[in-house]
Formats: C-alpha cells, sequence, structure tokens
C-alpha cells in the first residue's frame, strides 16, 4: 500500500570533507523518526551517497562505491530511520544540505 509522506521534516546542513565519511543525521541528534525520504544538494561540489549496514564504511569504500552526486543536483533517497546513510566529498570541505522526511 502507498503511503504518503504526510508526516514531520527537518532540515539541516553538514559540513563533508574528503578525508573522512558523514552519516547523514542532525549533528546533535538522530535521524527522524519513521523516516521514508532524504533529499540531498550542495551548492559547493560533488559528493558520494553510501547506503551502509549500519557500521562506518572506509573512505576507500564510500569513493568506490557510493552513488556520485553533482553540484546543484538535488537527489531524493529512499532511506527509513534505521537505514545508515553516508556521505564523503569528491574534492575539499562541502556543504549538504539535508530534508528528511516521513
Amino acid at each position: 500500500m502507498f503511503q504518503p509522506l504526510d508526516g514531520p521534516s527537518k532540515q539541516y546542513t553538514l559540513s563533508v570533507g574528503v578525508g573522512a565519511v558523514v552519516e547523514i543525521k542532525p549533528v546533535a541528534g538522530s535521524p527522524l523518526a519513521e523516516r521514508k525520504l532524504v533529499t540531498l544538494q550542495s551548492e559547493d561540489g560533488k559528493f558520494r551517497v553510501y547506503f551502509g549496514d549500519g557500521t562506518t564504511p572506509s573512505v576507500g569504500d564510500v569513493s568506490t562505491d557510493g552513488f556520485l552526486q553533482f553540484k546543484t543536483a538535488k537527489d531524493d533517497y529512499e532511506a527509513s530511520d534505521t537505514q545508515a546513510l553516508w556521505v564523503i566529498s569528491e574534492s575539499g570541505t562541502i556543504n549538504i544540505i539535508v530534508a528528511e522526511r516521513a
């Protein structure tokens, strides 16, 4: 059965670099309860998105196997609050705008 996105939402910005992977969640919190969709966009540069299994992936795994998202592209990813999403910048430090919706 189709479940519409009729719940709460959170929007925030994460600072991401090339030397470490960052989990998609608020800096001082956890993913939105019953999250269904995550939208990501960066005006600063390209980055990679990786679906993890609960353990922090290596920089190499995310750089090699992550989905490439281009500068200014706005992409949606289906991910529950228990699905870990990780990001890493392609070059330099960038800011990624995140919207989580339930």
